[in-house]
């Protein structure tokens, strides 16, 4: 394809739902340091009170009792011993869903260097946790980092692989740098309503987190940051909404038809310098270096100038 022409999403990228494991519990962690870690830790004691059996054994009869208990426990100990009550209580006695790893940075993959065995049958070694997508409900544009991890060790994937439990799909779509959508669109007000698109790093991606990857990446017109670009316009929410689907549950099939004009060199560096500048913002944010709300501010202002660049581009087209 060349500048100008006219194609759908679906036609240029490949990609689907993602992974679900069937016991996020046993295989997925939240990352050390988060805020997600800190409610980990917080949730620990009022969920080992629901194992009642358990706790009268170990003469455990309030939280206080619970915080002392699991204090004595190394983080291998505590996952060992969730993963034993979930096993002999049932897998939904602390909540379906509940995470209850904390992983560190010690145990963390460097995805960059994993080869083809090891992406599809899992890694040997300490070093076995990688990136796990989970969605976000939050609904963040451009850029949002992921406090979970997988577990992708060997035993781990086998059991993944054959569980009838788990959604297997294979590993041609992980570990992939793509993008993916928050799946509802429920916007508070008319300034918030967009697909709110975000760049989906190298990673595994769960169910929830539907992602889309370009096909033929050596095409040097076709990259991700502008079809994010594209996706986060107004123009394109507009014509979802209008031509496509309706509701407020945005599926993978919708997406797909979405149309796609092939950027001119100029104006896949408009793109990229409007993509760089909001996933600078949303680091920032992220960081803690400005609000939540000074970053939405950054963000609608590049929304107004990205808006009447993407439809002055489709308006022209369609002349």
């Amino acid at each position: 394809m060349k500048a100008g022409d006219i194609t759908l999403l679906g036609l240029i990228t490949e990609g689907g739902q993602g992974l679900a494991t069937g016991n996020n519990g046993k295989y997925i962690g939240v990352l050390e340091g988060t805020k997600s870690a800190e409610n980990v830790r917080k949730q620990r004691p009022e969920k080992l009170l629901l194992a009642n059996e358990f706790c009268q054994k170990q003469n455990i009869k309030n939280r206080n009792d619970a915080v002392s208990f699991l204090d004595n426990l190394s983080e291998l100990e505590t996952r060992k011993l969730f993963d034993e009550l979930k096993e002999k209580y049932s897998r939904d006695i602390f909540g379906q869903g509940w995470l209850y790893r904390i992983v560190s940075s010690n145990e963390i993959a460097d995805v960059e260097n994993l080869n083809d065995d090891e992406k599809l049958n899992g890694i040997r070694g300490e070093k076995t946790f990688v990136p796990y997508d989970k969605g976000d409900k939050e609904g963040n544009r451009w850029y949002a980092p992921t406090p979970y991890y997988i577990d992708w060790n060997r035993e781990n994937v086998s059991i993944l692989q054959t569980e009838p439990k788990a959604r297997w799909q294979g590993y041609q779509f992980y570990f992939r740098e793509g993008f993916c959508w928050n799946n509802v669109s429920t916007p508070k007000n008319e300034k918030s309503m967009y697909i709110k698109c975000r760049l989906k790093e190298k990673s595994i991606n769960d169910v929830a987190s539907m992602s889309l990857y370009v096909i033929d990446e050596s095409n040097n017109l076709i990259h991700n940051y502008c079809l994010i670009s594209l996706i986060n316009s107004r123009f394109l929410f507009n014509f979802l909404k209008i031509l496509i689907n309706k509701s407020v549950n945005l599926q993978i099939n919708d997406i797909r038809q979405l149309p796609i004009i092939i950027p001119a060199p100029e104006q896949l560096k408009f793109f990229g310098q409007i993509f760089n500048t909001a996933v600078s913002i949303q680091k920032e944010r992220f960081a803690g270096h400005i609000t939540k709300q000074e970053a939405e501010r950054q963000l609608d202002e590049i929304q107004k100038e990205l808006a009447k660049f993407v439809e002055e581009i489709y308006l022209k087209q369609m002349r």
